[in-house]
Protein backbone atom coordinates (compact mmCIF):
# COMPACT_ATOMS: atom_id res chain seq x y z
CA UNK A 1 0.00 0.00 0.00
CA UNK A 2 2.78 2.45 0.90
CA UNK A 3 4.53 1.69 -2.38
CA UNK A 4 1.30 2.34 -4.30
CA UNK A 5 0.82 5.66 -2.51
CA UNK A 6 4.39 6.61 -3.35
CA UNK A 7 3.83 5.82 -7.01
CA UNK A 8 0.62 7.87 -7.06
CA UNK A 9 2.39 10.83 -5.47
CA UNK A 10 5.16 10.54 -8.04
CA UNK A 11 2.58 10.60 -10.82
CA UNK A 12 0.58 13.48 -9.38
CA UNK A 13 3.43 15.76 -8.35
CA UNK A 14 4.40 16.89 -11.89
CA UNK A 15 0.75 17.65 -12.62
CA UNK A 16 0.45 19.70 -9.44
CA UNK A 17 3.63 21.60 -10.25
CA UNK A 18 2.42 22.25 -13.79
CA UNK A 19 -0.90 23.55 -12.46
CA UNK A 20 0.87 25.87 -10.06
CA UNK A 21 3.10 27.25 -12.80
CA UNK A 22 0.07 27.75 -15.05
CA UNK A 23 -1.52 29.82 -12.27
CA UNK A 24 1.68 31.84 -11.81
CA UNK A 25 1.92 32.46 -15.55
CA UNK A 26 -1.69 33.65 -15.57
CA UNK A 27 -0.95 36.06 -12.71
CA UNK A 28 2.06 37.34 -14.63
CA UNK A 29 -0.14 37.84 -17.70
CA UNK A 30 -2.60 39.83 -15.59
CA UNK A 31 0.23 42.00 -14.25
CA UNK A 32 1.20 42.93 -17.79
CA UNK A 33 -2.42 43.60 -18.72
CA UNK A 34 -2.68 46.02 -15.80
CA UNK A 35 0.48 47.76 -16.96
CA UNK A 36 -1.07 47.99 -20.41
CA UNK A 37 -4.15 49.64 -18.93
CA UNK A 38 -1.84 51.98 -17.04
CA UNK A 39 -0.04 52.93 -20.25
CA UNK A 40 -3.30 53.89 -21.94
CA UNK A 41 -4.67 55.71 -18.90
CA UNK A 42 -1.43 57.69 -18.81
CA UNK A 43 -1.89 58.42 -22.52
CA UNK A 44 -5.41 59.67 -21.85
CA UNK A 45 -4.05 62.04 -19.20
CA UNK A 46 -0.97 63.37 -21.03
CA UNK A 47 -1.63 62.56 -24.70
CA UNK A 48 1.46 60.36 -24.78
CA UNK A 49 2.88 57.23 -23.24
CA UNK A 50 5.48 57.75 -20.49
CA UNK A 51 9.13 58.25 -21.27
CA UNK A 52 11.39 55.39 -20.39
CA UNK A 53 13.44 57.46 -18.01
CA UNK A 54 13.14 61.07 -16.91
CA UNK A 55 10.45 63.36 -15.57
CA UNK A 56 6.83 62.32 -15.39
CA UNK A 57 5.80 64.16 -18.50
CA UNK A 58 7.36 66.63 -20.89
CA UNK A 59 6.80 69.77 -18.85
CA UNK A 60 8.67 68.53 -15.78
CA UNK A 61 12.34 68.85 -14.87
CA UNK A 62 15.30 66.50 -15.14
CA UNK A 63 15.21 63.23 -13.31
CA UNK A 64 16.25 59.60 -13.60
CA UNK A 65 12.87 58.22 -12.65
CA UNK A 66 11.86 54.98 -14.37
CA UNK A 67 8.70 54.51 -16.41
CA UNK A 68 7.27 52.17 -13.78
CA UNK A 69 7.06 55.10 -11.36
CA UNK A 70 5.21 57.20 -13.92
CA UNK A 71 2.61 54.43 -14.17
CA UNK A 72 2.06 53.99 -10.42
CA UNK A 73 -0.86 56.48 -10.15
CA UNK A 74 -2.55 54.71 -13.05
CA UNK A 75 -2.11 51.27 -11.47
CA UNK A 76 -3.71 52.04 -8.08
CA UNK A 77 -0.39 52.90 -6.41
CA UNK A 78 -0.82 56.64 -5.90
CA UNK A 79 0.44 56.49 -2.31
CA UNK A 80 3.82 55.06 -3.28
CA UNK A 81 4.04 57.47 -6.18
CA UNK A 82 3.48 60.42 -3.85
CA UNK A 83 6.11 59.13 -1.44
CA UNK A 84 8.69 58.96 -4.20
CA UNK A 85 7.88 62.38 -5.60
CA UNK A 86 7.53 64.27 -2.32
CA UNK A 87 10.76 62.78 -0.98
CA UNK A 88 12.58 64.05 -4.05
CA UNK A 89 11.08 67.54 -4.19
CA UNK A 90 9.04 66.45 -7.21
CA UNK A 91 12.13 66.43 -9.42
CA UNK A 92 11.78 62.78 -10.34
CA UNK A 93 15.10 61.66 -8.87
CA UNK A 94 13.49 58.33 -8.11
CA UNK A 95 16.38 55.93 -8.57
CA UNK A 96 18.56 57.23 -5.74
CA UNK A 97 15.87 58.96 -3.73
CA UNK A 98 13.73 58.04 -0.74
CA UNK A 99 14.94 54.81 0.86
CA UNK A 100 11.50 53.61 1.96
CA UNK A 101 10.12 53.89 -1.56
CA UNK A 102 13.16 52.24 -3.06
CA UNK A 103 12.77 49.12 -0.92
CA UNK A 104 8.99 48.76 -1.33
CA UNK A 105 8.08 45.71 -3.40
CA UNK A 106 5.18 46.37 -5.75
CA UNK A 107 3.36 43.03 -6.30
CA UNK A 108 2.09 44.06 -9.73
CA UNK A 109 5.68 44.58 -10.89
CA UNK A 110 6.84 41.09 -9.85
CA UNK A 111 6.32 37.80 -11.65
CA UNK A 112 5.37 35.04 -9.17
CA UNK A 113 7.46 32.53 -11.14
CA UNK A 114 10.64 34.41 -10.22
CA UNK A 115 11.47 33.27 -6.70
CA UNK A 116 14.26 35.87 -6.32
CA UNK A 117 12.18 38.87 -7.32
CA UNK A 118 11.14 39.84 -3.80
CA UNK A 119 14.74 39.93 -2.57
CA UNK A 120 16.11 43.48 -2.92
CA UNK A 121 19.41 44.06 -4.67
CA UNK A 122 22.01 46.12 -2.81
CA UNK A 123 24.04 48.46 -5.00
CA UNK A 124 27.60 48.68 -3.65
CA UNK A 125 29.84 51.72 -3.49
CA UNK A 126 29.84 52.47 -7.21
CA UNK A 127 27.53 55.38 -6.44
CA UNK A 128 27.24 57.81 -3.58
CA UNK A 129 24.09 55.89 -2.68
CA UNK A 130 26.05 52.64 -2.43
CA UNK A 131 24.71 50.19 0.14
CA UNK A 132 21.06 50.98 -0.54
CA UNK A 133 18.62 48.22 -1.37
CA UNK A 134 16.45 48.49 -4.45
CA UNK A 135 13.12 46.73 -4.94
CA UNK A 136 13.10 44.80 -8.21
CA UNK A 137 10.80 44.42 -11.19
CA UNK A 138 10.27 41.66 -13.75
CA UNK A 139 8.80 43.88 -16.46
CA UNK A 140 10.95 45.69 -18.97
CA UNK A 141 10.59 48.31 -21.69
CA UNK A 142 10.96 47.49 -25.38
CA UNK A 143 13.40 49.62 -27.34
CA UNK A 144 12.73 47.56 -30.45
CA UNK A 145 15.69 46.40 -32.53
CA UNK A 146 17.89 49.40 -31.66
CA UNK A 147 21.38 48.27 -30.59
CA UNK A 148 23.95 51.04 -30.91
CA UNK A 149 21.36 53.55 -29.72
CA UNK A 150 20.58 51.60 -26.56
CA UNK A 151 22.71 53.62 -24.14
CA UNK A 152 21.20 56.15 -21.77
CA UNK A 153 22.60 59.05 -23.81
CA UNK A 154 20.81 57.94 -26.99
CA UNK A 155 17.36 58.31 -28.48
CA UNK A 156 16.30 55.44 -30.73
CA UNK A 157 13.82 55.67 -33.59
CA UNK A 158 12.64 52.08 -33.44
CA UNK A 159 11.15 51.05 -30.12
CA UNK A 160 7.98 51.78 -28.21
CA UNK A 161 10.29 53.37 -25.64
CA UNK A 162 12.93 55.69 -27.06
CA UNK A 163 15.42 55.81 -24.18
CA UNK A 164 17.23 58.96 -23.12
CA UNK A 165 18.26 60.62 -19.89
CA UNK A 166 15.26 62.76 -19.10
CA UNK A 167 16.90 66.16 -19.33
CA UNK A 168 14.84 69.29 -18.96
CA UNK A 169 13.30 70.33 -22.31
CA UNK A 170 15.59 72.78 -24.06
CA UNK A 171 18.70 71.55 -22.25
CA UNK A 172 20.99 69.09 -24.02
CA UNK A 173 18.35 68.07 -26.53
CA UNK A 174 20.34 65.03 -27.67
CA UNK A 175 19.59 63.40 -24.34
CA UNK A 176 16.03 64.57 -23.96
CA UNK A 177 13.54 61.87 -23.03
CA UNK A 178 11.05 61.16 -25.82
CA UNK A 179 7.37 60.58 -25.08
CA UNK A 180 5.79 58.44 -27.79
CA UNK A 181 2.11 58.80 -28.64
CA UNK A 182 -0.26 56.51 -30.50
CA UNK A 183 0.40 58.58 -33.63
CA UNK A 184 4.06 57.52 -33.51
CA UNK A 185 3.29 53.79 -33.66
CA UNK A 186 3.07 53.66 -37.46
CA UNK A 187 3.09 49.87 -37.67
CA UNK A 188 -0.07 49.73 -35.53
CA UNK A 189 -0.60 49.16 -31.81
CA UNK A 190 -1.48 45.49 -32.28
CA UNK A 191 1.73 44.95 -34.30
CA UNK A 192 4.12 46.57 -31.82
CA UNK A 193 5.62 45.25 -28.57
CA UNK A 194 5.61 47.62 -25.62
CA UNK A 195 6.91 45.51 -22.72
CA UNK A 196 8.02 42.02 -21.81
CA UNK A 197 9.66 40.10 -18.97
CA UNK A 198 13.10 39.70 -17.48
CA UNK A 199 14.40 37.47 -14.72
CA UNK A 200 15.82 39.41 -11.80
CA UNK A 201 19.43 38.73 -10.96
CA UNK A 202 21.34 37.86 -7.82
CA UNK A 203 24.82 39.13 -7.13
CA UNK A 204 25.81 35.68 -5.85
CA UNK A 205 25.00 34.05 -9.21
CA UNK A 206 27.06 36.27 -11.45
CA UNK A 207 27.20 34.02 -14.51
CA UNK A 208 23.59 32.97 -14.75
CA UNK A 209 22.19 34.00 -18.12
CA UNK A 210 18.81 34.78 -16.65
CA UNK A 211 19.23 37.84 -14.46
CA UNK A 212 22.83 38.82 -15.11
CA UNK A 213 24.91 39.96 -18.06
CA UNK A 214 28.24 39.45 -19.75
CA UNK A 215 30.60 42.40 -20.17
CA UNK A 216 32.04 42.19 -23.67
CA UNK A 217 33.47 44.64 -26.20
CA UNK A 218 32.54 44.79 -29.87
CA UNK A 219 28.89 43.75 -29.62
CA UNK A 220 27.38 47.15 -30.38
CA UNK A 221 28.56 50.57 -31.45
CA UNK A 222 26.72 53.84 -31.96
CA UNK A 223 28.65 54.54 -35.18
CA UNK A 224 30.06 51.23 -36.40
CA UNK A 225 28.80 47.77 -37.15
CA UNK A 226 27.02 45.46 -34.76
CA UNK A 227 28.11 41.88 -34.03
CA UNK A 228 25.38 40.05 -32.19
CA UNK A 229 27.06 36.65 -32.57
CA UNK A 230 29.63 37.76 -29.99
CA UNK A 231 26.83 37.95 -27.45
CA UNK A 232 25.27 34.67 -28.50
CA UNK A 233 28.62 32.96 -28.15
CA UNK A 234 29.00 33.93 -24.51
CA UNK A 235 26.67 31.03 -23.68
CA UNK A 236 28.62 28.31 -21.93
CA UNK A 237 28.40 25.12 -24.02
CA UNK A 238 29.02 23.04 -20.90
CA UNK A 239 26.13 24.74 -19.06
CA UNK A 240 23.63 26.52 -21.34
CA UNK A 241 22.15 28.37 -18.36
CA UNK A 242 25.41 30.24 -17.81
CA UNK A 243 27.62 32.60 -19.80
CA UNK A 244 31.39 32.82 -19.94
CA UNK A 245 33.58 35.90 -19.59
CA UNK A 246 33.45 38.93 -17.33
CA UNK A 247 30.36 39.73 -15.28
CA UNK A 248 29.20 42.54 -13.02
CA UNK A 249 29.40 42.45 -9.24
CA UNK A 250 27.44 45.69 -8.98
CA UNK A 251 24.23 45.52 -10.99
CA UNK A 252 21.70 42.91 -12.09
CA UNK A 253 18.75 42.79 -14.45
CA UNK A 254 15.58 44.15 -12.88
CA UNK A 255 17.60 45.58 -9.98
CA UNK A 256 15.44 48.63 -9.31
CA UNK A 257 11.93 49.36 -10.59
CA UNK A 258 12.62 53.07 -10.20
CA UNK A 259 15.42 52.92 -12.79
CA UNK A 260 14.73 53.44 -16.49
CA UNK A 261 18.18 52.45 -17.78
CA UNK A 262 18.10 49.67 -20.40
CA UNK A 263 20.60 47.45 -18.62
CA UNK A 264 18.26 47.34 -15.61
CA UNK A 265 14.75 47.54 -17.11
CA UNK A 266 15.00 47.49 -20.92
CA UNK A 267 15.22 44.88 -23.68
CA UNK A 268 15.51 44.57 -27.45
CA UNK A 269 13.71 42.37 -29.95
CA UNK A 270 16.98 41.12 -31.43
CA UNK A 271 18.01 37.93 -29.65
CA UNK A 272 15.32 35.34 -28.82
CA UNK A 273 13.79 35.28 -25.35
CA UNK A 274 16.03 33.65 -22.73
CA UNK A 275 19.20 34.55 -24.65
CA UNK A 276 22.28 36.10 -23.01
CA UNK A 277 22.38 39.79 -22.18
CA UNK A 278 25.63 41.59 -23.06
CA UNK A 279 26.87 44.95 -21.89
CA UNK A 280 29.22 46.87 -24.19
CA UNK A 281 32.67 47.11 -22.63
CA UNK A 282 35.00 45.05 -20.50
CA UNK A 283 33.62 46.18 -17.14
CA UNK A 284 30.33 47.35 -15.70
CA UNK A 285 31.43 50.31 -13.62
CA UNK A 286 28.38 52.21 -14.86
CA UNK A 287 24.94 51.24 -16.06
CA UNK A 288 24.39 53.59 -18.96
CA UNK A 289 26.31 52.10 -21.90
CA UNK A 290 24.75 50.33 -24.84
CA UNK A 291 24.36 46.59 -25.18
CA UNK A 292 22.16 43.69 -26.19
CA UNK A 293 19.48 43.14 -23.57
CA UNK A 294 17.27 40.06 -23.80
CA UNK A 295 13.79 39.30 -22.51
CA UNK A 296 13.63 36.29 -20.19
CA UNK A 297 11.35 34.43 -17.81
CA UNK A 298 11.02 31.27 -15.75
CA UNK A 299 7.92 30.26 -17.72
CA UNK A 300 8.58 27.18 -19.77
CA UNK A 301 9.73 27.99 -23.29
CA UNK A 302 9.24 31.73 -23.60
CA UNK A 303 8.03 35.05 -22.19
CA UNK A 304 4.82 37.01 -21.75
CA UNK A 305 4.80 40.09 -23.95
CA UNK A 306 2.61 43.20 -23.77
CA UNK A 307 1.56 44.71 -27.09
CA UNK A 308 0.95 48.41 -27.47
CA UNK A 309 -2.80 47.84 -27.77
CA UNK A 310 -2.85 46.44 -24.22
CA UNK A 311 -3.13 42.75 -25.12
CA UNK A 312 -0.68 40.11 -23.92
CA UNK A 313 0.87 37.32 -25.99
CA UNK A 314 3.17 34.48 -24.98
CA UNK A 315 6.24 34.49 -27.24
CA UNK A 316 8.24 31.30 -27.68
CA UNK A 317 12.01 31.33 -27.36
CA UNK A 318 11.99 29.75 -30.84
CA UNK A 319 10.31 32.82 -32.39
CA UNK A 320 11.70 33.85 -35.78
CA UNK A 321 14.56 36.28 -35.08
CA UNK A 322 15.95 36.57 -38.60
CA UNK A 323 19.67 37.09 -39.10
CA UNK A 324 21.46 36.04 -35.89
CA UNK A 325 24.82 36.64 -37.59
CA UNK A 326 24.01 40.28 -38.30
CA UNK A 327 27.08 42.51 -38.60
CA UNK A 328 25.49 45.52 -40.26
CA UNK A 329 25.04 48.99 -38.85
CA UNK A 330 22.26 50.22 -36.60
CA UNK A 331 18.86 49.88 -38.28
CA UNK A 332 17.01 53.20 -38.12
CA UNK A 333 14.44 52.84 -40.91
CA UNK A 334 12.74 50.13 -42.91
CA UNK A 335 12.32 46.44 -42.32
CA UNK A 336 13.96 44.78 -39.34
CA UNK A 337 16.64 42.16 -40.10
CA UNK A 338 15.56 40.23 -37.00
CA UNK A 339 12.50 38.40 -38.28
CA UNK A 340 9.07 38.53 -36.68
CA UNK A 341 10.55 39.33 -33.27
CA UNK A 342 12.39 42.35 -34.65
CA UNK A 343 9.42 43.46 -36.75
CA UNK A 344 7.15 43.39 -33.71
CA UNK A 345 9.65 45.54 -31.83
CA UNK A 346 9.89 48.32 -34.38
CA UNK A 347 7.24 51.04 -34.38
CA UNK A 348 7.82 52.21 -37.94
CA UNK A 349 9.45 49.46 -39.99
CA UNK A 350 6.54 49.09 -42.37
CA UNK A 351 6.03 45.43 -41.43
CA UNK A 352 2.64 43.78 -40.96
CA UNK A 353 3.95 40.88 -38.85
CA UNK A 354 1.90 39.52 -35.97
CA UNK A 355 2.74 37.12 -33.20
Amino acid sequence: MIAIIGILIGLLLPAVQAAREAARRMECTNNLKQLGIGLHNYHDAYNSFPGQRGPLYNTAHWGCIGFHVSLLPFCEKSGLFSTIMVANNKTGLGFFGNSTALTTNVPGLLCPSDGNAKDPVVVPSAFSSGGRAFAKTNYCASIGDAMGLSGEGSINQRGFFAGGEGREPGVDLHRLTVWRGTHDILDGLSNTIAMSELVTGRQVELHRIKGNFACISGVVSSTGNQNIALCINTRNTADPEEFTGSSSTQFVRGGGFTCGVNLITGFQTVLPPNSPTCYQGGTASSIGSSGLFSAASHHSGGVNTLLADGSVRFVSETVDCGDQNYTGKEVTTGLSPFGIWGAMGSINGGESSTL
